[in-house]
């Protein structure tokens, strides 16, 4: 969390408003072109102003994976096999990544589309509970095979270390950037849990499952139902999506709880 003093007054903002009011004031203002790696339950108020969006699992195992595929580094094929990858293309769906060659395709695509090739890319990758960690890459040309690739002249952290993030914050509010300018707060993200013994949280799971990729009606609004899995095709995690609306949960793995996140429009969500 983070408290600010503004015109006499502190204000308080969670991991979620502050990560993403940073990255958007880095993008609109300082024209950063941002891969946004983030948990799939995080705060999406800065999906749109990100070169692209990738989403994983909770949890830096998952998140780790991702600066390892673009960066060539060798990745254990079981942890491969047990994140939960995805990038979003531009029609907003959400793409499986098993591998890193389609990651690495589509990015390169994208980057040679809008003729970035001598750009600097700020990988961020974070979380809901206030990890963050982030690096530059580069894109260069392989003198004999002529192949583009990423790399990094800043050692490679794919664990939480947001001591970086929170100076660059630091430094934007120092400016005079406020973060309360920052975001949509016409949107609103909520988390809740309700409790659930083992045995429930199956029955909760399998419930949903039984309308995957279907769309269901609650109290009239009509909710897009997808299943996120890992690369086994276990599934950990489901999302509802309305119109103006997004709903995730999921197993708790530490409780017998199952969590919610919910963003949405703050009058209607």
């Amino acid at each position: 969390a983070l408290y600010v003093k503004q015109n006499g007054e502190y204000y308080y903002y969670i991991p979620n408003e502050i990560y993403s009011a940073m990255h958007n004031i880095l993008a609109n203002v300082y024209h950063k072109k941002i891969i946004n790696v983030r948990t799939i339950p995080s705060d999406l108020r800065g999906d749109h102003t990100s070169f692209i969006n990738i989403f994983t699992g909770v949890g830096y195992k998952h998140l780790g994976v991702i600066l390892y595929f673009l960066l060539g580094i060798e990745v254990d094929q079981s942890k491969v096999d047990s994140a939960i990858l995805y990038y979003e293309d531009k029609n907003k769906n959400l793409i499986k990544i098993d591998n890193a060659a389609p990651l690495k395709q589509k990015l390169l695509e994208l980057i040679k589309k809008t003729n970035l090739l001598e750009e600097e890319f700020l990988i961020v990758m974070w979380e809901e509970s206030g990890g963050h960690t982030l690096n530059i890459l580069n894109v260069s040309k392989d003198e004999i095979t002529g192949e583009l690739r990423f790399e990094t002249k800043f050692p490679i952290i794919a664990d939480k270390y947001p001591v970086p993030a929170l100076v660059i914050i630091t430094e934007l509010i120092s400016r005079g950037h406020k973060i309360s300018e920052s975001i949509d707060w016409s949107i609103k993200g909520i988390n809740r849990t309700i409790r659930a013994i083992d045995e429930e949280k199956v029955k909760i799971m399998n419930n949903f499952g039984k309308n995957d990729g279907k769309t269901i009606k609650i109290n009239n609004k009509k909710y897009k139902v997808s299943a996120l899995s890992d690369n086994n095709n276990k599934v950990d995690l489901y999302q509802l999506k309305s119109n103006d609306s997004m709903l995730y949960f999921r197993p708790s793995g530490t409780g017998p709880e199952v969590r919610f996140y919910i963003f949405g429009n703050r009058d209607t969500h």
